[in-house]
């Protein structure tokens, strides 16, 4: 990790909403290996793991060793150093870093913004190209917007493979009529509200975002949103909110 990333405080980390999350794991008994399990609860102020990640191989690790922890919160890569523990009960334990360090700067600056959007959400596996006009659309509020994606008040809380269809407008800027999204995290504010970080997926990154099978039960005016858009975008953005990013 490097030096020169802002220190988080891990007490300000609400590892709540992680719980059935995927995590990374990068050890010294597997070197040259990312693995990979999902945190099961947390307990004692560690994460408890699957045991079965990873081919098992959650389950072959040694205590004591050192092992850096990678995770996605609120739609940021971070990341802390800690070791291997278990607990009588032979539970994977990893005890939880006082700090912890972001992995990247956020490739996008976000800028406050209330805007309407009217949007709808599904998963991969209950939709066909039949069924996307029967999907139930409503009316909500995105709170901020980059280059990359929103965040969006939603009724409910979202699942990491949902994906999110959005029909948004921003003034003069002329949006394509549907912009397709996938869920990165979603979880209450402070304010018991339900947020969901949406990140745009364009017609160049579709590949590697979505299956093949859902690529074609996609109408095609949703890949009308490109690179090209998103540079409009994010020279819009920085030139009316310059004020409020953050």
């Amino acid at each position: 990790m490097s030096s020169d990333t802002a220190i988080i405080n891990s007490a300000n980390i609400d590892y709540s909403i992680l719980v059935g999350k995927r995590i990374t794991i990068i050890t010294e008994q597997f070197p040259g290996k990312k693995l990979s399990s999902r945190i099961l609860s947390t307990s004692n102020h560690s994460l408890v793991l699957d045991k079965s990640g990873s081919e098992g191989k959650i389950n072959q690790l040694i205590q004591k060793q050192n092992v850096d922890i990678l995770f996605n919160y609120k739609g940021q890569e971070i990341a802390f150093t800690s070791s291997i523990a278990a607990s009588e009960g032979g539970r994977v334990l990893v005890p939880i870093a006082d700090s912890i360090s972001p992995i990247v700067r956020r490739k996008f600056v976000r800028f406050d913004t209330t805007k309407a959007v009217r949007l709808t959400y599904f998963d991969e596996r209950n939709i066909k190209s039949s069924r996307l006009n029967k999907l139930k659309w409503f009316e909500t509020e995105i709170c901020n917007i980059s280059g990359g994606g929103a965040l969006t008040f939603m009724p409910s809380l979202l699942a990491d493979d949902n994906f999110i269809l959005m029909n948004l407008s921003l003034d003069e800027l002329i949006f394509p009529p549907l912009i397709l999204g996938r869920v990165c995290h979603s979880h209450r504010n402070r304010e018991n509200k339900i947020v969901t970080g949406v990140e745009f997926i364009t017609k160049e990154n579709a590949a590697g975002m979505i299956s093949s099978s859902l690529f074609r039960n996609l109408p095609e005016v949703i890949f009308q949103f490109d690179n090209q858009m998103v540079k409009e975008l994010v020279n819009y953005l920085e030139k009316n909110y310059r004020n409020n990013c953050e």
